[in-house]
C-alpha cells in the first residue's frame, strides 16, 4: 500500500483479538483497518461479525 501513495499515521495497535491500523489514502480518505482473530473470540463478537462457520 505504501507503494501505492498511502500514508499511514500511526502504527498497528495489536488489541489482543485482532489488530487495527489506520491509512490515509491518495484523495484524504482515512481508511480504519481491522483484522479480527476468530479463535477465542467470544460468542456475541463472531455472530456479529458473522464469523461462525
Amino acid at each position: 500500500m505504501k507503494s501505492k501513495g498511502f500514508e499511514f499515521p500511526n502504527k498497528i495497535v495489536d488489541f489482543g483479538t485482532g489488530r487495527y491500523l489506520m491509512a490515509m489514502a491518495l484523495d484524504n480518505l482515512l481508511l480504519e483497518l481491522f483484522e479480527s482473530f476468530t479463535d477465542g473470540e467470544p460468542d456475541d463478537v463472531n455472530a456479529a461479525f458473522d464469523m461462525d462457520e
